[in-house]
């Protein structure tokens, strides 16, 4: 090969791999060797949350970004959990190919993205592995849509038993036909009336609502009222 061939191999190789690494933030799926590491070795809490891909509303689970504050990745530790090749890869996708740790906070990916989404393969496992909330736990559960803290005016899916605040499950069933949670096919779940009453809820089961007797209903945006 002359030397002419080998200047101009190289810069297509720059141009093509090496100079996109430094100027464009990399892809949110990119980090997501980052987000299956730490939720296996730190236990980072997750949070379900939507977001527009294409036109196209998605669920998605993620680490928030707030908890990563001064995180550091160390290729070392890496390693040693996942296995060398999972450390090579996970750092040649983040360009840090060269390097021996990094903060998570540098990993710069599209504006506007506050958390490390996991792997498909992950998300898939937890929500295979997802455990169905009862009555009696439901309590002390998170709304998977606003992820406030449903206490009295939660409602349950039928199929699969997830728990939602009422007025986020309704919301969401009138746009997608689907649990948040498992992705349960959820026809025919939401109420056919927005001005039911106490009466004829049990003319349409669909949902179940699941508010303890005599407790006031929680407002989504705060507070509460009596009945």
């Amino acid at each position: 090969m002359t030397l002419t061939n080998l200047l101009f191999s190289f810069l297509i190789l720059f141009l093509t791999t090496i100079l996109p690494g430094y100027t464009n933030p990399i892809r949110p799926e990119q980090a997501d060797c980052v987000a299956d590491y730490l939720l296996i070795s730190k236990n980072f809490k997750t949070e379900i949350f939507a977001e527009e891909l294409d036109g196209i509303w998605k669920i998605q689970r993620g680490i928030p970004r707030k908890l990563l504050e001064n995180l550091e990745i160390k290729r070392e530790e890496m390693t040693e959990l996942m296995s060398k090749d999972y450390a090579v890869h996970c750092f040649a996708k983040l360009g840090k190919q060269k390097d021996d740790n990094f903060l998570v906070e540098d990993i710069k990916t599209t504006p506007g993205k506050n958390h490390l989404i996991l792997s498909q393969a992950f998300q898939d496992k937890l929500f295979e592995e997802g455990i169905n909330i009862d009555i009696d736990e439901s309590y002390f559960a998170d709304c998977s849509i606003c992820l406030e803290k449903v206490y009295e005016n939660e409602q349950k899916l039928k199929k699969c038993k997830h728990v939602f605040d009422k007025k986020c499950i309704q919301e969401w069933l009138r746009l997608q036909q689907i649990c948040p949670v498992c992705r349960e096919a959820t026809e025919n779940e939401l109420e056919t009336s927005e001005d039911h009453n106490q009466d004829n809820r049990e003319d349409q089961p669909q949902i179940e609502n699941l508010a303890p007797n005599n407790q006031p209903q929680r407002n989504v945006h705060g507070g509460s009222r009596g009945k």
